[in-house]
């Protein structure tokens, strides 16, 4: 059993314990990623992470099972605004994460998709890493995601 601090607080991952929602762990992360950055380059992360919650709380439905879904509707009728990111973990992000690599999430602008590209792959290495969640529980959707990146990288470079 791991503890990382997420949030500000220790969380032991594993079974019976407290594990992070996904807006601790969005907020530990984006605080350290945009630590040193300044201007564009901190304008850019910072419309990256408001287009993840966009995409967390229209489309990351769909990934959940049943019971979390029936969670998530209950948890918007009480208080709507991400909802998705103040209920669901690390496993329900990494999910997303794929989501979000693809159109049409992926961003159109070639700046924007640069910095979504890398944004994404910091935040899994970083919930990996964290211990947040085990690799070999998510290996073959982990190859769906690098394949994500892996493309979406691939329209970085200039044609011709």
């Amino acid at each position: 059993m791991a503890t990382v601090s997420v949030g500000g607080g220790c969380h032991s991952v594993g079974m019976n314990t407290h594990e992070p929602h996904i807006n601790d762990i969005l907020d530990s992360f984006f605080n350290a990623y945009r630590a040193r950055k300044k201007g564009v380059a901190l304008r850019r992360i910072n419309q990256v992470e408001a287009h993840l919650y966009v995409c967390l709380e229209l489309d990351g439905p769909a990934i959940l099972m049943t019971a979390d879904q029936e969670l998530l509707l209950a948890e918007r009728e009480f208080a709507p605004d991400n909802a998705m990111a103040r209920t669901m973990h690390a496993g329900d992000l990494i999910f997303v994460i794929g989501l979000f690599l693809e159109p049409p999430w992926l961003a159109a602008e070639l700046a924007e998709r640069r910095v979504q590209v890398a944004v994404c792959s910091e935040l899994l290495r970083f919930v990996f890493s964290s211990g947040l969640v085990n690799r070999h529980d998510f290996a073959c959707h982990m190859y769906s995601i690098e394949a994500s990146i892996r493309q979406a990288r691939s329209t970085l470079q200039p044609r011709g």
